[in-house]
């Protein structure tokens, strides 16, 4: 079964003065469907925020421009000695 690669701009899921959300769809890209995963973009403006949520499936994210801070991880460095 040959796949179609085409790249493919994301849905508006939800704007804000805060950020945005685009989806991608399965149905409309065959490679997400056949690898039964999904794909989102969220987009925060300065000064914005996303809360924290539970998910019960595994997630990957990367910053792509700007800065984040997560204090969680630097406080867990170990310190060699």
């Amino acid at each position: 079964m040959d796949v179609d690669l085409t790249p493919k701009l994301p849905k508006n899921v939800f704007g804000g003065d805060g950020g945005s959300y685009q989806a991608w769809c399965p149905d409309d890209l065959g490679m997400l469907k056949r690898g039964n995963i999904g794909a989102a973009k969220l987009g925060l403006q300065k000064n914005g925020l996303a809360l924290p949520r539970y998910s019960d499936s595994a997630k990957v994210a990367y910053v792509l421009q700007g800065v984040t801070e997560w204090p969680e991880l630097s406080s867990r460095r170990r310190t060699r000695r």
